[in-house]
């Protein structure tokens, strides 16, 4: 297949954007690693650098005498997540499928609702706001 001028150009422009991007993306995450192996009074008295003055592996040996705190913690921050994607979930079906009115059936949810469906059910005006 015989490309234009253009279209090389074009590829070249768009390869380099993309280089660009990856290099902003992978860069930080070197340099934590590189901070991670580093130790704390080098950290402390030169700042962060990708090319480590003083080689120390304190943070890992800390991790690894503490796994059970960071087991817990992570285990704490899955809990949290999950619960609350449940929560956040359930609460948007009941959004869009309507929902029980005591004494009157199922309605839907309005994006405008009635002053009188205000006064027999609160839960409009809760989510009049929120759909907003």
């Amino acid at each position: 297949m015989v490309r234009s001028k253009s279209a090389k150009r074009f590829e070249r422009l768009a390869h380099t954007v993309m280089i660009l991007v990856t290099i902003c993306i992978v860069l930080p995450f070197i340099l934590l690693f590189m901070s991670s192996i580093t130790s704390e009074s080098a950290l402390v008295r030169d700042g962060y650098s990708f090319f480590p003055k003083e080689f120390s592996i304190h943070a890992y040996k800390f991790i690894w005498d503490n796994a059970a705190n960071v087991f817990r913690a992570y285990g704490i921050t899955i809990l949290v997540t999950v619960i609350g994607t449940f929560a956040q979930k359930l609460r948007s079906d009941r959004n869009f499928f309507g929902f029980h009115v005591p004494g009157g059936g199922i309605v839907g949810v309005s994006a405008f609702p009635e002053k009188s469906s205000r006064k027999k059910n609160p839960e409009f005006l809760h989510i009049f706001y929120n759909v907003i």
